[in-house]
């Protein structure tokens, strides 16, 4: 926590320093001299809000049917199924000349039509306001709260579980955030609640046990921005969470605790070039402490990068990069460093029709046990607008995981292919 607030409040004081008086805020922070594929506007096919007094409201209703080659994600015995999917969904914005208010939600469904018992529904509601408190200074709460279903092929998923694991969220936040001339500086707090429901297992009457996931987040974070021209800008960082599980874990008939504190700082910048590249890219360190001893400390370099290429009107280029420290709620490792690196293309074929293809790899070492994971996904997707009230989509995705080490049974290696087809409806 020490090397949080220190690095932030000196990041901050040099920032401040170097602060002078000059343009406008968007002059040294707006990156829109170029405009991406996918923010490009196309009335006569995108779809139109609908106005609901002073709120403009945009839902839509949605339905889709895809194949998936290994449901249950296993190395061997893979079982196959069609799935129906159906959702609804929306935002409503108000259109207030201070503050804001906004409204969101969506629920899927998902009815697996031989495999019965993966059939979930997950639903997502939340709300978020905009406090204008006086020119350049906002004040932003927000709380949601979800219902989901847990994807299948995640790391910690267990095998052999009749249905998916299910958890709910409530997670509620503020952010604050200043700008004047050169200067922007952001804070954000929050708190979260997470709460794992036990889940049948296959071939027994048995439940697996999810109580122990069960915890509560808090975080904090904070920024500081200096636009040292108005196509450059770099920043500082800091950020800390503290994770409080409900129950303690039994490793080898002796409980555990898997509290743990996470801290991070960092630096870097924001951009858009003439080279026809905008991004967001910030390198830094994180610590991972963990309350039992039992458990491993981890620590070393941490990355945030997002770099877009834009190198004709209608192609983009996207590349990612992350690195930190994660947690998969397994009882035998607290924590793994996780690596994620990929690249997508956006292409831009007619106006209504768009194109995409990326592959992404990540990797987990885990600090406790001797395993390491890789996944490599390779996606592609098409979006077919007919008019603003009806837009097709294709996609295919393809996954590959390996577990290896000498504690690589506690993992899971797999492929799984999934292709599918969906029509969005807007009023």
């Amino acid at each position: 926590m020490k090397y949080f607030v220190s690095a932030t409040c000196v990041g901050i004081a040099v920032t401040l320093g170097l602060t002078g008086t000059a343009h406008a805020q968007n002059e040294y922070f707006s990156r829109d001299k170029y405009t991406a594929v996918n923010d490009r506007r196309q009335p006569d096919f995108d779809p139109q809000a609908v106005r609901v007094g002073s709120f403009s409201v945009l839902p839509y209703a949605e339905a889709g049917v895809q194949y998936e080659t290994n449901v249950f994600a296993t190395e061997e015995d893979e079982e196959a199924d069609t799935v129906i999917t159906i959702g609804v969904g929306g935002v409503a914005n108000s259109d207030w000349r201070r503050h804001g208010l906004t409204f969101f939600g969506n629920s899927s469904y998902n009815e697996y039509l031989d495999l019965a018992d993966n059939s979930a529904l997950s639903t997502t509601i939340g709300t978020r306001a905009r406090l204008d408190v006086q020119r350049g200074f906002t004040i932003s709460p927000n709380i949601s709260y979800s219902d989901i279903a847990e994807d299948r092929g995640n790391f910690a998923g267990g095998q052999g579980l009749a249905e998916p694991v299910r958890s709910t969220r409530l997670q509620a936040g503020v952010n604050a955030a200043y700008a004047t001339g050169r200067l922007r500086l952001s804070a954000t707090a929050s708190s979260g609640q997470a709460d794992y429901d036990d889940v049948a297992l296959l071939e027994t009457t048995g439940e697996l046990d999810q109580d122990f996931r069960d915890n509560t987040t808090t975080s904090a974070q904070v920024r500081a921005t200096f636009a040292v021209n108005p196509n450059f800008a770099v920043f500082t960082q800091g950020s800390t969470s503290q994770t409080k599980y409900d129950e303690t874990v039994l490793v080898d008939s002796i409980e555990r605790s898997r509290d743990r504190e996470d801290v991070s700082v960092g630096a870097g910048a924001d951009f858009e070039l003439a080279a026809l590249i905008r991004g967001d890219v910030g390198v830094g360190y994180f610590e991972n402490d963990v309350e039992d001893e039992f458990y491993n400390d981890s620590d070393g370099l941490s990355v945030d990068a997002s770099l877009t290429w834009l190198p004709t009107e209608i192609t983009n280029v996207i590349f990612d990069a992350r690195r930190g420290v994660v947690d998969f709620g397994l009882v035998d490792a607290a924590s793994a460093v996780q690596t994620s690196y990929g690249a997508r293309i956006v292409h831009e074929l007619r106006r209504n029709v768009v194109l995409g293809a990326g592959v992404t790899i990540t990797e987990e070492e885990y600090d406790d046990v001797d395993r390491t994971d890789e996944q490599t996904t390779l996606s592609a997707n098409a979006t077919y607008k007919l008019n603003p009230n009806i837009h097709f989509r294709g996609f295919a995705r393809a996954v590959s995981r390996d577990a290896s080490g000498p504690d690589a049974n506690l993992g899971r290696s797999f492929d799984n292919q999934i292709v599918g087809v969906s029509i969005r409806l807007f009023p």
